[in-house]
């Protein structure tokens, strides 16, 4: 199935936490957020943190986004009804002051906030917490934070991500070199909500970037937890660690919000380094894949309900697919080993 032409997204994925904005790229003011197909507003409470409701007055269904904030409550632009960070009507102008307010409520979600990122459930209940691979890593440990919107469904964007096999074309010389293939092993593991790819037989890359960055690997490894955390992991004979972390967050089914985050343990990299140095190259490679996902869509579009091939080395396709067209946990039988020319 073409996942731009699939159904309403499945249920099961509206339990769960996502990524939706940089803590320190939001105003303090009322502002739109898009999940999953639906809609809500985000604002800033009284105490220093935020909450998030429907972007929608029930009264007469006007964008509470389009609103204000007064005394830490949202304030629709049409006749002025407030609502406070639970939804509950609080203002009601024109209602006889004698009288107790109507139970009106807008509809309330839970927001949470970690390592510079601010996470949504957009169900009233479901996880109790944000993914455990956002979570462990040390906020100490970050290098910078990264937002971008792509255009690509969800399920495109993610496997383009954790794809090996197409980082020498796509980025070649950048990455890898396709002259310079080498076996590399490969073992998919999965676990719960968890999937783990490790990639042994490769203690370097051909590309640029790990010529100039990076020295010997004792090891690579791809993650995903349910909904949509990935991180590529490095480990070094040295004792030190890189993780690229994307946290993707479905806007519809034909553009997907990105959050990543760059963490570095075991080695001295100051963050002015980083963001000087290695962040252009990341930033072009990150170019790279949007405009490859782009064109995607775009043919895609011109072929709506095809399916796409598969060869064996789509170890991560069928458990997205799974995933985001089915709302289906990853099935342990998916687990395998095989060998793949990197």
């Amino acid at each position: 199935m073409n996942p731009s032409t699939a159904p309403a997204w499945p249920a099961a994925l509206y339990q769960h936490w996502y990524a939706i904005a940089r803590l320190d790229r939001l105003r303090r003011k009322p502002q739109a957020i898009t999940l999953l197909d639906r809609h809500f507003v985000i604002a800033p409470d009284q105490h220093g943190g935020w909450f998030a409701l429907e972007d929608r007055c029930p009264h007469r269904q006007l964008a509470l986004s389009a609103g204000c904030l007064r005394d830490g409550q949202l304030q629709c632009p049409y006749h002025g009804w407030r609502f406070d960070s639970e939804g509950r009507l609080s203002a009601l102008p024109g209602h006889d002051p004698q009288q107790p307010l109507p139970p009106i409520r807008v509809p309330a979600f839970p927001l949470q906030a970690h390592d510079g990122l601010l996470w949504l459930r957009p169900a009233s209940s479901g996880a109790p917490l944000p993914p455990a691979l956002a979570l462990e890593l040390e906020p100490a440990q970050r290098r910078f934070l990264w937002q971008a919107q792509w255009r690509g469904h969800v399920l495109e964007v993610m496997e383009n991500f954790l794809d090996a096999l197409h980082t020498h074309y796509v980025h070649a010389g950048w990455l890898r070199r396709d002259g310079q293939r080498q076996p590399t092993a490969v073992e998919l593991q999965v676990a719960g909500d968890r999937v783990r790819v490790d990639y042994r037989g490769q203690p370097a890359q051909s590309g640029l970037v790990w010529q100039l960055f990076e020295s010997a690997r004792s090891g690579e490894s791809a993650h995903f937890q349910l909904p949509g955390s990935t991180r590529l992991q490095y480990d070094y004979r040295n004792g030190a660690r890189a993780c690229v972390s994307l946290h993707f967050s479905p806007v519809d089914a034909r553009h997907t919000r990105i959050l990543a985050t760059f963490h570095i343990s075991g080695r001295w990299a100051p963050r002015w380094a980083v963001r000087a140095l290695l962040w252009p190259l990341l930033a072009h490679v990150g170019r790279q894949d949007a405009a490859i996902l782009a064109a995607q869509q775009d043919n895609m579009d011109r072929f709506p309900g095809r399916r796409p091939a598969r060869m064996h080395g789509d170890v991560l396709r069928p458990l997205l697919e799974d995933w985001w067209l089915h709302g289906r946990t990853p099935d342990p039988a998916h687990a395998r080993e095989l060998t793949l020319w990197l």
